[in-house]
């Protein structure tokens, strides 16, 4: 978790700002983020990737990639497209590391949890 917030914050208090959403096991979406990204066309590319993280037996980084690469590519998107709702879903905002590193430092559990919330969200 520290390497991916290091360049993000200078000390101990802007690291825990920064990166409260790995401290905890349910986030607040931003209301104005959640109203951009979680969309209904959203839904279907998240299901998958969602399906795609849920048969992950070994959670890595590499692993996660691949799970994420094959949902681009099985719903035509690009990296933005599917990023950003996702991002929304697991840390309530549109900022954060890269999204494999925020999913593999969250874990699979939270991960999928977090995705599940933000599908019922979704209109």
């Amino acid at each position: 978790m520290i390497k991916t917030l290091q360049e993000r914050a200078k000390t101990l208090v802007e690291l825990v700002d920064t990166g409260h959403y790995f401290f905890t096991e349910e986030v607040t979406l931003d209301e104005k983020a959640a109203k951009k990204f979680l969309k209904n066309a959203a839904r279907t590319p998240m299901e998958r990737l969602k399906a795609e993280l849920t048969a992950i037996e070994d959670f890595t980084h590499e692993n996660i990639e691949r799970a994420f690469t094959g949902t681009l590519e099985q719903c035509g998107l690009k990296m933005g497209e599917l990023a950003q709702p996702v991002r929304v879903a697991l840390t309530g905002s549109t900022v954060s590391p890269g999204i494999h590193e925020v999913i593999e430092v969250l874990g699979k559990e939270r991960t999928l949890a977090r995705l599940q919330k933000a599908l019922d969200v979704i209109p």
